[in-house]
């Protein structure tokens, strides 16, 4: 320590079992006169308004490695304190001017320092609780600092463009993918798949997070805006989900992604406020992806009257049973069917719904008003959707939604198929440790790849007025090295197979922690591999689940032909699989009705004979069916012949014989194996296999 008429100057070491003792250090900067200076490092609360918290100033001020600590002293009085890292720039100034003590942090950026700044009121007649935080304008200052650590300002660095509207959508075009960022990006998060390392005919890909990383300062923009509201310094991020439109191909450096995001939901839960941010990520002029992402501020809430909750494009598929449930559907006000639209709901058929929704709130449980509107489709039998009706619903006050509620009586459950317990492991044990990482040192690298300056993850002394234990690693880079994981393992370094992926944050990881990732497969979903993925300390609890949607290898599904054909075959599965047996039931009143041969009484039974009878009308239009039946001869120019030429409008009847079984006789094995075949399939969709 140094000491002057003028100030107190302190140089702390740079190995931590030299750092001082915090009580220690705390007295000997307070000095050992009573002032402002004291009362901040000792007062045991803060005055929040009509709260008391814990004082975090003696956290904020606790001694640090390298650290320079110079306190300015003028008439035997402290007029500031300022802290110096070891590079010799100022993190942080105290100042007290009158009675108003003014606390600013530095935040380096891209273009500048922000500030975090804090007002306190020093009043000494108070001697349990003398430091009263100035309330009024807090948050906004706060929300500004997000804004300038979040937010590209770099066109006007001075200018924080608020949002105050939650019902815009904020779009974004400038984001270019560089290999540069590539690269930095995956040596950061431990990404080793050479598809983002060499470049193919096609160019060098991108991973998956970029959707993420293009629509980050719109999330960020949301989330330090006036629509959110106070709290930044409490945001914790809940979850994560990329979903990649059906047929796009990956990311490419060069690939210029532009963004549309809005507000989905902004609502009170027992935990806090949270607010959920969707969108629609593109590449030139083509949707790439759809984004949502969800945010809670704990132990805060919205003004009940600015609560919302939409819903853009959400699909329901119907299907109802009765002509009763049909009319019951048609009887509703907000079903609408189309003008010069022929085509109607029929029972049995399968109805989808496509519906925006808004839902707007007077309390936790009752809605204020309710607004739906959307559309309703029929499959014609070509299989293209035809519009058949349109939904248009409004209510007032109301505890249910009427629409989304009658319509979830008749849903169709979606196809998925789940494995038992947890599924099975992608990795073997003694693999176990290759899906063993370690979290940097610091979080400084991946903030500026992502763009996510948020200070919670970079800088100390505002942690610590945040009650944090330290700086906290980024959740999106313990979700890009776990993805990074099931891309290997589970997609067998088939980036592109990977076309959903949702992380669920569920603990804290700060810096050095040693994580361990399992991976599980649990099911299928519309021919996709469903695959979890749990993240946990070594040793300790899960800090990350996710879930991803793996598209399976190109697969050839071959069955084997004549001669693989035994009685009573596919018979198990018709007992037990409805689609098995509607393709078998299917195939089988055709045959009836057509030839007056009963399938499933062939591979059943394999009788050795079997008898036609043409005597009855119904047996009548049997018979002409037989001689419709013709087949062209491979000689003879092509002669055409009958199949049957024993059958004549004279005969009564024909008898099928063959000394091994019907089953064995080409007419009927064929049908039976390709019957066996569709049977197998229709069970494999049912279950979401393909």
């Amino acid at each position: 320590m140094q000491a002057t008429d003028s100030k107190r100057t302190y140089q702390l070491p740079n190995a931590q079992d030299q750092l001082p003792d915090l009580s220690l250090w705390l007295d000997a900067l307070a000095g050992l006169i009573n002032s402002w200076l004291r009362a901040l490092l000792t007062a045991p609360v803060i005055v929040e308004g009509l709260s008391y918290v814990d004082n975090y100033i003696p956290r904020v001020l606790r001694p640090r490695l390298g650290q320079v600590v110079t306190v300015h002293m003028n008439n035997c009085q402290p007029p500031s304190l300022e802290i110096f890292n070891c590079h010799g720039d100022v993190d942080l100034q105290i100042e007290h001017l009158e009675n108003t003590i003014e606390l600013n942090i530095f935040q380096p950026t891209p273009i500048g320092l922000a500030t975090l700044q804090c007002f306190f009121v020093y009043r000494p007649a108070q001697h349990l609780a003398p430091i009263h935080l100035i309330t009024e304008g807090h948050g906004d200052r706060v929300r500004r600092l997000y804004g300038e650590t979040w937010i590209d300002n770099s066109d006007d660095p001075t200018e924080f463009k608020d949002r105050a509207n939650p019902d815009i959508s904020l779009l974004g075009n400038g984001f270019i993918i560089t290999e540069e960022h590539v690269n930095s990006v995956c040596q950061i998060v431990g990404n080793s798949s050479q598809h983002y390392s060499y470049a193919t005919s096609s160019g060098l890909r991108a991973p998956m997070e970029f959707i993420y990383y293009a629509a980050t300062p719109s999330i960020m923009c949301f989330l330090s805006s006036t629509v959110f509201g106070d709290g930044q310094l409490g945001i914790v991020h809940l979850y994560n989900k990329i979903t990649l439109v059906d047929g796009t191909t990956p990311l490419m450096v060069g690939d210029r992604i532009s963004s549309s995001l809005c507000v989905e939901e902004l609502t009170n839960t027992t935990s806090g406020k949270r607010i959920t941010i969707v969108g629609l990520l593109s590449r030139s002029g083509q949707a790439v992806a759809h984004i949502e992402t969800a945010f809670i501020s704990h132990n805060l809430a919205v003004c009940i009257n600015k609560t919302f909750q939409r819903g853009n494009q959400q699909r329901l598929t119907i299907q109802l049973a009765t002509a009763n449930d049909v009319a019951a559907l048609e009887a509703k006000e907000w079903f609408v069917y189309c003008e010069n639209v022929s085509a109607r709901v029929s029972a049995g058929s399968h109805v989808e719904f496509c519906l925006d929704s808004m839902y707007r709130f007077k309390s936790e449980a009752i809605h204020s008003s309710i607004s739906i509107t959307g559309r309703a489709f029929t499959t014609a039998r070509s299989g293209r959707l035809v519009h058949i009706a349109n939904i248009d619903f409004e209510s007032g006050v109301s505890a249910k939604d009427p629409v989304v509620e009658f319509l979830r009586r008749y849903e169709v459950p979606s196809t998925m198929s789940l494995a038992d317990g947890d599924g099975y492991s992608l990795v073997s044990p003694r693999n176990q440790e290759l899906l063993q990482f370690t979290v940097p040192d610091s979080n400084c690298e991946y903030a500026k790849v992502s763009a996510d300056g948020n200070t919670i993850h970079v800088n100390p002394y505002i942690t610590d007025i945040a009650g944090l234990p330290s700086t906290i690693t980024h959740g999106m880079w313990t979700s890009a090295s776990t993805r990074a994981l099931v891309e290997c393992y589970a997609a067998n370094d088939d980036p592109e197979r990977i076309r959903m992926c949702q992380t669920n944050f569920v603990g804290m990881v700060l810096p050095r922690y040693k994580l361990r990732t399992e991976l599980f497969h649990i099911g299928m979903k519309g021919g996709r591999m469903l695959v979890k993925g749990v993240t946990s300390k070594v040793g300790g609890d899960p800090v990350l689940e996710c879930t991803a949607k793996i598209e399976q290898p190109t697969t050839a599904y071959v069955f084997t032909g004549q001669g693989s054909q035994e009685v009573g075959m596919g018979m198990e599965l018709y007992k037990q699989s409805t689609a098995v047996c509607d393709v078998w039931d299917c195939v089988d009143q055709h045959m009836v009705a057509k030839y007056g041969v009963s399938l499933l009484k062939i591979v059943q039974t394999n009788p050795k004979e079997l008898t036609v009878h043409f005597g009855s009308n119904a047996g009548e239009e049997l018979q002409r069916n037989y001689i419709s039946l013709t087949r062209r001869h491979s000689g003879d120019k092509g002669k055409v012949a009958s199949l049957f030429p024993e059958i004549t409008l004279d005969s009564s009847s024909y008898m099928y014989r063959s000394p091994t079984g019907l089953l064995n006789s080409t007419q009927f094995t064929q049908v039976a194996l390709v019957t066996f075949a569709l049977a197998a399939v229709a069970d494999m969709r049912t279950n979401s296999l393909v």
